[in-house]
């Protein structure tokens, strides 16, 4: 038995959660297109006091600001990023930031055609006195054909680099209006989506204004979830085009269920 390996299940009596926000942050512009501060993107997002922050369509630029490594100064966390779009003045792609060191990153190309580049960033960590965890950061296609594919594609790199049993979370922006890829993910996935209990309109993040679609999505494997819910209202609604959505997830106990 190798006893370096962490626990999957928490000891009674330990802090056994995990507090995790998903958000396509649209290159630090907001629904206009006009630039957001950096530094009230990471008030908003300190106040959350998240432990893992998964971030799609953040932006690098060749030289200069790079949005994923100041956000990580400014909260005091660890970042991941990998681009998946390159164009004449920068970069942009998935961000994962974590509270914990970053051991292992992973990034998995899931791309469908040479025109439209989308990633899925892996990272596996643990937090202080807590069992590791597996999180995963995407953002799916604009056909609803691609994101099945995607979907296939995240399914398998999951059987490949996740061991059976270990706990994982899912999440990104899935720009799937219809509500139509979830059942799929669920099954393929073995997942929770974490907005299940909630009606249509509460699981909508775009747009800001008048959320109507539910295109941003949290999912779970092996954990139990204690709250989950789109962010709504101010500063939410002058940041970006999409709103967050934000979950409490708890780690099963060792000797109960």
């Amino acid at each position: 038995m190798d006893t370096t390996t962490p626990p999957l299940a928490c000891v009674p009596g330990t802090p056994c959660d995990v507090t995790v926000l998903t958000w396509n942050m649209h290159k630090g512009r907001d629904a206009k297109r006009r630039p957001v501060d950096l530094g009230r993107l990471a008030e908003a997002l300190a106040s959350v006091q998240a432990d893992v922050l998964l971030l799609q369509e953040v932006f690098h630029a060749w030289t200069g600001v790079s949005q994923s490594g100041e956000l990580a100064r400014r909260l005091d966390m660890h970042a991941a990023y990998v681009p998946n779009a390159r164009y004449a003045r920068g970069h942009h792609g998935n961000a994962t930031l974590a509270s914990a060191a970053l051991p292992l990153v992973r990034h998995r190309d899931i791309s469908t055609n040479a025109y439209e580049h989308r990633g899925l960033l892996h990272v596996h960590f643990e937090l202080p006195g807590r069992p590791h965890i597996h999180v995963m950061n995407t953002h799916l296609g604009l056909n609803a054909v691609q994101r099945r594919r995607q979907v296939h594609g995240i399914a398998r790199f999951v059987a490949e680099h996740v061991p059976p049993g270990e706990p994982w979370v899912l999440g990104g922006d899935f720009n799937d209006w219809t509500m139509r890829l979830d059942a799929h993910v669920v099954r393929r996935l073995r997942a929770q989506n974490l907005m299940a209990g909630h009606g249509w309109r509460a699981r909508c993040t775009y747009p800001v204004r008048r959320p109507l679609l539910p295109l941003d999505r949290l999912y779970a494997h092996g954990l139990h979830v204690e709250e989950a819910s789109v962010l709504r209202g101010e500063p939410w609604t002058s940041l970006s085009d999409h709103l967050p959505i934000r979950a409490r997830l708890v780690w099963p106990t060792l000797g109960v269920g």
